[in-house]
Parts: structure tokens; sequence; C-alpha cells
């Protein structure tokens, strides 16, 4: 999942350098849960020697940029 572009590339993968996110296999997923009122924004990462998800749930009215920004921020913070 190393070739993953366009909507589907965000969150984790984001937090690193340019150079760096060319080796990182990523998986996302994300739905809207209509009777709940919720996003189910879920990101997974495989990386040289190491693994990262983030699975989060939050208002629908936030939109889909909120739950992508949340993996990243959460990578930014355990990679340091």
């Amino acid at each position: 999942m190393r070739a993953v572009r366009g909507v589907g590339d965000f969150g984790i993968r984001k937090a690193f350098p340019a150079s760096t996110q060319k080796s990182i296999a990523i998986k996302n997923g994300w739905v809207t849960r209509d009777a709940l009122g919720e996003w189910h924004v879920n990101c997974l990462a495989i990386g040289d020697g190491w693994t990262m998800g983030v699975m989060t749930r939050y208002p629908v009215s936030l939109g889909y940029e909120y739950g992508a920004k949340i993996c990243r921020d959460v990578a930014s913070q355990l990679k340091s």
C-alpha cells in the first residue's frame, strides 16, 4: 500500500518528511455513521520496523478532514 495516492493518502504518513513517506505503507478508512451522527476514521501505517494505528470517532459536522488531521497529529507526537 505504498502506492496509495489521492483522497486515500492522508493521516499518519503525512507526519513524515516527503522523502520518508514513499517507504511507508498505509491503509486508511473513513465512513459516516448517520444513525450516530459520527465520522469513523481509521489510519494504519507500516514503516521499516514499526506499525502505527489510529482510530477515531467524532461528530459528522466536523468533516472528514478533521479525522485526517487527528491521525497526522497523533503520528507527529509519537514519532518525536
